[in-house]
């Protein structure tokens, strides 16, 4: 279950945030979104939500869609939290919805 968590993180920053090496398909979905969203990742709440810092300094709750990490109180959430952190936190990202 510990190296499912972390997968699952993985996968998350993959699919929603921007990445230095962007595959093609996630480049045409990011250019299909509307909205776009940039800034600091300040704050990780448990395994699938953030806090996004936008250049206005305006702060950004973020639940990432189509993750269901366990709460911070449930079998491995408080390492579900802490995968996700050393993935985006302290890090610039986009967020399209």
């Amino acid at each position: 279950m510990k190296k499912f968590a972390t997968l699952v993180c993985a996968l998350l920053c993959g699919l929603f945030f921007h990445a230095h090496l962007a595959s093609a398909a996630q480049a045409a979905q990011a250019a299909q979104a509307p909205y776009v969203l940039q800034g600091l990742v300040v704050g990780v709440s448990d395994g699938d939500s953030i806090t996004v810092l936008d250049a206005d300094k305006r702060q950004h709750k973020i639940r990432l869609q189509g993750i269901d990490a366990p709460e911070k109180a449930q079998a491995f959430g408080q390492k579900s939290k802490e995968s996700l952190a050393n993935m985006v936190y302290q890090k610039t990202v986009e967020v399209h919805w």
